[in-house]
């Protein structure tokens, strides 16, 4: 039987806050001005500490830098967990990742933006956020996929395949707000309501989707292939 998690002492809660600031900060500037060009110094001072306390948190900007990926993978934690057995349509859970996709990206888009800039040029924090946020993104879509297509929701096979797809799409719209596009940027509802359309009905006529063979005349050899998620 687990032992009752002890609650933080007020000296634990007061570090943990000291480091959230100092975070918060690092992420601001690396988001404003690049990775590089921010100093410690410069993130002690938007901290409004002492740059050795700052050490006492972070030894370097690296650790900084994987700090702010941490909190990204805790706070994209509830995209994670998968249906019960697909008691929730597929509808149903499609609307709530596109409603999770918003919140985090509310949340966390200074974040992303301080990370992002860097990822591109650094190889071992790149399979990092792969590993830590990315990967694990992916197999938790793999497994809603797969229980709504086994409860017939959904069409069956190409299941990875399908999982990317759908995290491109979360991806690109991200990447669309950081750049202004102001469709993507906008707060009204209809776009995510276009976004369940294109997810679940796709782009073609209403009632003239293509069929697999279709498809792969078009341009795919790649026939559907089952799928069983992983033990």
């Amino acid at each position: 039987m687990n032992e009752p998690r002890a609650e933080p002492s007020r000296r634990e809660r007061q570090s943990a806050a000291r480091a959230t600031q100092i975070l918060d900060a690092a992420a601001a500037l690396f988001a404003e001005r690049g990775f590089h060009r921010t100093t410690t110094r410069d993130i002690a001072e938007a901290a409004d500490v002492a740059e050795g306390t700052l050490y006492n948190y972070f030894a370097n900007k690296d650790e900084l830098l994987i700090g702010i990926m941490q909190r990204l993978s805790a706070s994209f934690s509830p995209a994670l967990v998968p249906p019960d057995q697909a008691s929730t349509n597929a509808r149903e859970r499609f609307a709530s990742l596109l409603e999770i996709r918003k919140t985090f990206q509310e949340m966390n888009l200074t974040r992303m933006q301080a990370v992002l800039s860097e990822i591109m040029a650094n190889a071992e924090l790149r399979e990092r956020f792969y590993q830590e946020l990315v990967a694990p993104g992916l197999q938790a879509l793999e497994k809603t996929l797969g229980l709504h297509a086994s409860a017939g929701q959904i069409r069956p096979g190409d299941i990875p395949e399908k999982a990317r797809l759908l995290a491109s799409i979360f991806i690109g719209m991200f990447f669309l707000e950081v750049l202004g596009d102001p469709v993507a940027s906008s707060k009204n509802h209809h776009y995510d309501e276009v976004s369940m359309s294109v997810i679940l009905n796709g782009i073609a006529p209403e009632n003239q989707g293509f069929s697999s063979k279709e498809v792969k005349r078009v341009g795919s050899p790649i026939a559907e292939r089952d799928w069983k998620p992983e033990e």
